[in-house]
């Protein structure tokens, strides 16, 4: 079984901003595989399905960003899953718009979210889907930049992106080999 966390923001007003865009991804999957995110636990809206015949457990935390690691860690204990089993897709502004990249371990490269996850759960040992949001212009606050929605111009490049970001969350899920 595998535990797919779409990291962002709760709340109407970031629904659509760069930073919630692994909640993008993670309601995409859940629709085509007709998972519904309904069920309230450990502070997160969660569903349980399958992806190509492989149980998974969709997951959307409903703290803020810098403090998305106490719902995935009381998550992991709930279902009894070891960090094998994580998958977490988020934001990267270190990545174009419309890049993705699976990284298999490693530091949070300044990522609020992975941090945390990092600090609960003690270990960096874990699949995270990077999707890829640009980098803000020269002089704007990327802080700010991150909780914009995406432009009009960008929004056909977005929409493909989540589309591809779903197909390799299905390729994870079935443990697929790829980049």
């Amino acid at each position: 079984m595998k535990l797919i966390v779409g990291l962002g923001n709760p709340g109407r007003r970031y629904e659509l901003t760069r930073h919630n865009i692994g909640m993008m991804v993670v309601r995409e999957l859940a629709r085509r595989h007709r998972v519904t995110l309904t069920e309230k636990r450990c502070h997160c809206f969660l569903g349980k399905g399958k992806v190509d015949g492989l149980d998974v457990i969709l997951a959307l935390p409903q703290e803020f960003m810098n403090r998305s690691g106490q719902p995935v860690r009381d998550l992991l204990k709930e279902f009894s899953l070891s960090l094998e089993d994580l998958v977490v897709v988020h934001d990267d502004i270190d990545l174009a718009l419309g890049k993705i990249r699976k990284k298999l371990r490693g530091g949070d490269a300044g990522h609020r979210g992975i941090r945390s996850i990092i600090e609960e759960v003690g270990s960096a040992e874990f699949v995270r889907l990077r999707v890829g949001i640009g980098r803000p212009a020269e002089g704007q606050d990327p802080a700010e930049y991150v909780l914009e929605p995406f432009s009009p111009g960008e929004l056909d490049l977005a929409s493909e992106m989540i589309s591809r970001a779903v197909q390799r969350l299905e390729e994870i899920a079935v443990g697929t080999p790829g980049r």
